[in-house]
């Protein structure tokens, strides 16, 4: 992509709102930014964020902090009133605009995000130690830094974030750790390998996942899964996200929702799905009696340990959904040749590292779907689990991932 076009994307590409509240940013952010250095950090203050709301790898290490009596966390929201609703479940928030906000994000030593330090402030993250968490572990191969790809003092200018020091990488695994490091070229002694925190909530018991469920989740969420309870199996459907079909996605796939939701019924199941947030869902909720679908932005983590099989296809939800033992997997990737040819997507091989019952068609789907087969671990499951994982049993409490960043 030349330097021209990457500016189109970034201009043509939004509303005049969101171009105009960007350069706002910008012109005071820059400012903001050469204050931040100045401001003393305190060592017991930690602010959490992401871009896509509550959710994530942040939401579940920002939780776990809270257990902690000598850390003062903050979880920074991208607007008043995700602020607001976090702070009605009894846990600390602000706007990271509001007083507050710039209050803890300009004293805060340490910086806890998902994608970059913009999803809680960019401009106030002068001094902090930067902890990258990452979203998801797999076999696509991701985009490559900006700073080699697009390297102009433009893309700088305009994008900071993304040429920004990490202090700490975590990863997950040998494997992941070489795809991460070659992915996002990261310097050498910043990976830290443990377990994701979403998935670490995943492996509790599930008295514990529900109790923290009971303390954490919206009233939206709660209800949700009182919902699946009321049925016999719960499939989800969470594809992956195609550059070259986007918003035809669930045509192509020749989906046919009526029959779906006739054999629910016979069933007494639920179908959930559960799109990617740049896929556009035509369905309105309540069309069916048996299918449930989810708003794009409601966190899947909660909802994920009551259902009983997952359809996907190259999503990294099927790794994290693996760690949930006795559930089962069918694979859906019904234009396997066509996402092959066009993306060069693919980091390593889907047929060795993706193994499981596979089908093609939407007939073969719905025979699947009729055998209601009784819960069961994918073939080759402990394998996989090793080289996207590591030693996942000996990483799943979180505490150790706190330790070593109240190390740095």
């Amino acid at each position: 992509m030349s330097r021209i076009q990457h500016f189109r994307q970034l201009v043509f590409a939004r509303s005049w709102g969101e171009v105009l509240g960007r350069a706002f940013e910008l012109t005071f952010g820059y400012i903001l930014y050469a204050i931040s250095f100045l401001i003393p950090r305190k060592q017991k203050r930690w602010v959490f964020g992401t871009n896509v709301g509550f959710a994530d790898n942040a939401k579940y290490l920002y939780i776990a902090t809270l257990a902690h009596r000598d850390i003062d966390a903050c979880w920074i929201a991208g607007s008043r009133s995700e602020a607001e609703a976090i702070a009605n479940r009894g846990m600390n928030s602000a706007y990271k605009y509001s007083l507050k906000g710039l209050r803890y994000c300009l004293t805060a030593k340490y910086y806890v995000f998902t994608y970059h330090s913009k999803d809680i402030n960019f401009f106030t993250s002068g001094g902090a130690k930067k902890i990258n968490l990452w979203h998801g572990v797999g076999i696509k191969k991701g985009s490559k830094s900006v700073s080699k790809s697009m390297p102009s003092w433009l893309t700088h200018f305009l994008l900071p974030h993304m040429y920004e020091h990490i202090d700490l990488f975590l990863s997950t695994s040998p494997l992941m750790n070489r795809h991460f490091q070659h992915m996002f070229e990261l310097p050498d002694g910043i990976i830290y390998e443990g377990m994701y925190p979403r998935c670490a909530f995943l492996m509790q018991p599930s008295d514990q996942i529900e109790q923290q469920i009971q303390h954490t989740e919206d009233a939206q969420t709660i209800e949700t899964i009182q919902t699946l309870k009321r049925y016999n199996h719960v499939y989800i459907y969470m594809p992956t996200w195609r550059i070259n079909l986007k918003d035809t996605f669930l045509t192509a796939a020749g989906i046919d929702f009526e029959q779906v939701d006739r054999l629910m019924s016979e069933q007494n199941s639920l179908f959930v799905v559960k799109l990617h947030p740049a896929v556009k869902m035509a369905h309105k909720q309540g069309t069916y009696k048996h299918i449930l679908f989810l708003d794009k932005s409601q966190d899947i983590y909660p909802i994920l340990p009551f259902t009983q099989t997952l359809i996907t296809d190259y999503s990294s939800i099927y790794y994290d959904y693996l760690l949930m033992e006795g559930k089962r997997v069918i694979l859906f990737p019904f234009d396997i040749e066509d996402y092959r040819a066009h993306a060069d997507e693919l980091a390593f091989d889907y047929d060795e590292y993706t193994p499981g019952k596979r089908v093609y068609t939407f007939d073969e789907l719905t025979k699947e779907l009729s055998k209601q087969a009784a819960n069961g671990n994918v073939d080759k499951r402990e394998w996989v689990l090793q080289q996207f994982w590591g030693d996942y049993k000996a990483k799943a409490d979180v505490n150790q991932l706190i330790e070593k960043i109240q190390s740095l």
